[in-house]
């Protein structure tokens, strides 16, 4: 404010009382006005809520210039500054930026979110519900398989869901004619050791010959069991054998496969059953393979022979009785076979008369399955590729020539080349012609007759062909 004192009185010398008087009186309105000011500014203070400190001060100082404390790096900051929570509930909330009302903030509860997902998910996925539940707590057990059982989904075994989905339990059996239903050759008392007789399949014995016999109707689901008779008077071990084709078991190879067997015996007796590998020439098989009947070390060179021979295993005693009954062997096949073979004994020797009723089935897998039944013109088919009897041939010459060739196929093709047995010739009208020869080949033979050199000459004869391994 300007001052209205006169410096220049009162004049030095020439003081008045008047000027000094004014001169005062000018000090005083000047003094009383800064007073009044002060006092102003005091009121100013008393009336705000906090007075400014230095701390303020400096956070005032501290602030960026055209600071914004919403900046993405503040936000970021805060939120990752913020105490954790494991897991949210219903009732918390998230924020959000909602596009459909100009980008404001707004807020969202975790219940919304999960039924907004919830929702979008149903129309991509199966919605759970109890099946699904059901399906995730079995257990996955190796080769089981999950089955409705009109409530649930339940894990079955394979034979077992089988038998629930009504499906036919069985797998096919690699063995041909393995319950003796085919026995073509007609084979009955004194059958030597290493002897076919049912179809595909060989007895063995320890010393003397056996009998066999073809039983029928045995029980629900055997109508065909082969019977062994032990014929000699001193009780001797026996048994019997198929052979396999390697083309028929090489696709085997590195496979488990299971041999079953049905059994009853007139007296008791242990059974035992093996599988075995041929890994010498294909097809070209010793079939005799017991070496000691009397060891009880069941290996090459002990109880088997050693010659290119692979025991890949042998049952524990199988106790056979009256009563029919089924056991069975697993074993893992070797990656070096040409041909399988399976075998059935008596481990101990038999009495005189003693029989044993025998069935047998081979299949792929560790699980026993049911016998299957092939028809009897497939099993035949099947048989037939190794062995096959040709019954009363009848044919007529169409050439007066001195000599007549007949072809004759057989049934199927076989194995190979065959072994050619002719009997029973006939010359039906007595014309005075014979068989001088008869040719095979897989398919058939070729009888070769003279004659009278007339047309119209008849002949008939029997014929077997062998192609047995």
């Amino acid at each position: 404010m300007a001052s209205s004192i006169d410096a220049t009185k009162p004049t030095e010398g020439t003081a008045t009382t008047q000027s000094v008087r004014d001169n005062f009186s000018a000090a005083k309105t000047e003094i009383e006005a800064l007073q009044t000011g002060k006092q102003n500014q005091s009121t100013i203070l008393d009336n705000t809520t906090a007075s400014y400190t230095t701390s303020e001060q400096t956070k005032l100082s501290g602030i960026e210039s055209s600071a914004d404390v919403t900046d993405a790096q503040n936000i970021g900051t805060s939120i990752n500054g913020a105490t954790a929570k494991t897991t949210p509930v219903n009732a918390d909330t998230i924020p959000l930026i909602d596009s459909a009302a100009s980008n404001v903030l707004k807020k969202v509860s975790w219940s919304n979110i999960k039924a907004t997902i919830k929702a979008y998910f149903d129309t991509l996925y199966q919605t759970l519900n109890a099946r699904l539940t059901d399906i995730s707590g079995l257990t996955p057990n190796d080769g089981n398989f999950i089955v409705g059982d009109g409530s649930n989904y339940v894990s079955e075994s394979g034979v077992t869901a089988r038998a629930s989905l009504g499906v036919n339990d069985t797998n096919a059996n690699i063995l041909i004619n393995g319950d003796g239903m085919l026995n073509q050759a007609g084979a009955g008392s004194g059958i030597a050791d290493d002897t076919y007789d049912f179809d595909q399949w060989y007895s063995l014995t320890q010393t003397g010959t056996i009998a066999v016999s073809q039983q029928t109707g045995v029980a629900d689901g055997t109508p065909f069991m082969m019977r062994m008779t032990q014929s000699q008077a001193t009780a001797q071990r026996m048994g019997r054998a198929q052979i396999i084709e390697g083309k028929n078991c090489k696709w085997l190879r590195g496979q488990q496969i299971t041999l079953s067997l049905k059994h009853k015996i007139s007296s008791a007796a242990n059974l035992r059953i093996a599988v075995l590998e041929w890994t010498g020439t294909e097809d070209s098989v010793t079939s005799d393979m017991v070496n000691s009947w009397t060891s009880s070390t069941y290996t090459a060179g002990n109880f088997f022979n050693t010659t290119t021979l692979t025991v890949t295993g042998v049952s524990p005693a199988i106790a056979s009785t009256t009563s029919l009954a089924t056991d069975s062997l697993t074993v893992t096949l070797g990656s070096s076979l040409n041909n399988l073979i399976v075998m059935v004994w008596t481990e101990a020797a038999t009495a005189q008369n003693v029989t044993l009723d025998l069935a047998l089935k081979l299949e792929k897998g560790g699980t026993t399955t049911a016998f299957d039944k092939r028809s009897l013109q497939q099993e035949l088919e099947l048989a037939q590729r190794y062995y096959t009897v040709m019954t009363t041939v009848r044919y007529t010459t169409i050439k007066a020539t001195s000599q007549q060739f007949v072809s004759i196929p057989f049934p199927t093709r076989m194995r190979a080349t065959p072994t050619i047995t002719t009997s029973s010739f006939v010359d039906t009208d007595s014309s005075g012609g014979s068989i001088t020869a008869v040719a095979a080949a897989d398919w058939g033979i070729t009888a070769i007759s003279n004659s009278d050199n007339t047309a119209d000459n008849r002949y008939q004869f029997t014929a077997t062909a062998s192609a047995r391994l």
